[in-house]
């Protein structure tokens, strides 16, 4: 199961001007709190700085420095603000290397590390074909050298493999006096 990372941190002011944030920041420790019984004067969402992020992952979270804003919500006085948060789980193709076992995008053919890349192999010939011939109404791939003498199939040698990469990004989602906001971790392209 994808863990969330946090590439922003929630902190409620209370009207006495004390804070009680998400992460501890000198220990990176979560304080947590999501549901707070008593009455909150703002609550400011912050980016997660380097050192912050260091702290948060060496106390088991996930987290990663952004350059997102500073987002801050008055609280109005006697006004309830709910929040929870809620992950996206993104799945995104990636292919990995047979040999080097580096993991690039999809849209190469060649892996960037060591230049490896699946081929064509013809057993009648024992040669890598570079450009087979593909029948796709016999659903066959044949060996060009080979065709006129022994129309053999030829057999795709795998040395770069398909997976997705599993991210979990987070959003909160803040209620004030009826209001809903919608907070990303995270920029939309």
């Amino acid at each position: 199961m994808a863990q969330p990372t946090f590439r922003r941190f929630w902190i409620r002011v209370l009207p006495d001007g004390s804070a009680l944030p998400q992460f501890d920041p000198e220990t990176g420790k979560y304080c947590g709190f999501e549901s707070y019984p008593g009455q909150v004067a703002q609550i400011i969402f912050m980016a997660i700085t380097p050192l912050l992020a260091e702290k948060i992952q060496a106390n088991g979270d996930r987290a990663e420095p952004s350059q997102l804003p500073c987002l801050t919500f008055d609280v109005p006085p006697g006004t309830k603000a709910d929040f929870h948060r809620a992950g996206s789980l993104r799945l995104e193709p990636m292919h990995i290397c047979g040999f080097c076992e580096a993991e690039f995008a999809p849209e190469l053919e060649t892996c960037p590390r060591c230049l490896a890349k699946n081929r064509w192999y013809c057993g009648a010939c024992d040669a890598l074909i570079e450009n087979p011939i593909v029948d796709h109404k016999a659903r066959q791939v044949r060996c060009p050298a080979c065709e006129a003498t022994d129309p053999r199939g030829v057999r795709l040698i795998h040395r770069i493999g398909d997976f997705c990469e599993e991210r979990l990004f987070t959003h909160y989602v803040l209620e004030i006096d009826g209001e809903r906001h919608i907070i990303m971790d995270y920029k939309r392209l």
